[in-house]
């Protein structure tokens, strides 16, 4: 009996230990998962042009805040990136998302141009065109399989966003 307890104990001392590795060895590979950025922030610049992003996966349009404009009526919210990493970021009333940052390059969701803007997209074969029936096509480059308009435009987009959820609000 002491034998078998003792072959038992062994055993289990060596499956502790190797589950002990394996943990560590998972935690080691989530550790570094964590130090990859799904969504960076930066400039998306191309031949001179400065980019903003058409999003598949956003759910809230961003920009740079307005030279003067007052956030204090925005709201604090803690915001999930593709990548589970939380950030907190400031939301206008009308569900745009603010970065004091005024280098940031501007999201645009594509559910939201489709949706509320009314633009028809299609991708086909690494490319997409994005056309309006009554304003026409935008100028969409990809990069890096990420579709992206200029900044101006993408800019304009959420302006309209913002006036239009203004105008809901203001009908009921």
């Amino acid at each position: 009996t002491k034998m078998l307890k003792g072959l038992t104990m062994q055993s289990n001392e060596k499956e502790q230990k190797g589950r002990q590795d394996r943990l560590a060895a998972m935690q080691d590979q989530l550790d570094e998962l964590r130090k990859v950025k799904v969504l960076k922030i930066s400039k998306m610049e191309r031949e001179g042009t400065v980019y903003g992003l058409l999003d598949s996966g956003a759910t809230h349009p961003m920009r740079a805040a307005r030279p003067g404009e007052d956030l204090s009526m925005c709201e604090n919210v803690r915001v999930t990136l593709a990548d589970g990493h939380q950030v907190d970021m400031v939301m206008t009333p009308k569900g745009i998302m603010v970065i004091e940052d005024g280098n940031v390059e501007p999201i645009v969701p594509m559910s939201m141009l489709a949706g509320e803007l009314g633009y028809v997209i299609t991708w086909k074969e690494g490319s997409m065109k994005v056309e309006h029936p009554k304003k026409g096509a935008l100028k969409v480059v990809m990069r890096n399989g990420c579709p992206q308009i200029p900044k101006k435009k993408a800019l304009q987009l959420i302006q309209e966003l913002e006036e239009g959820k203004r105008m809901k609000k203001e009908r009921g």
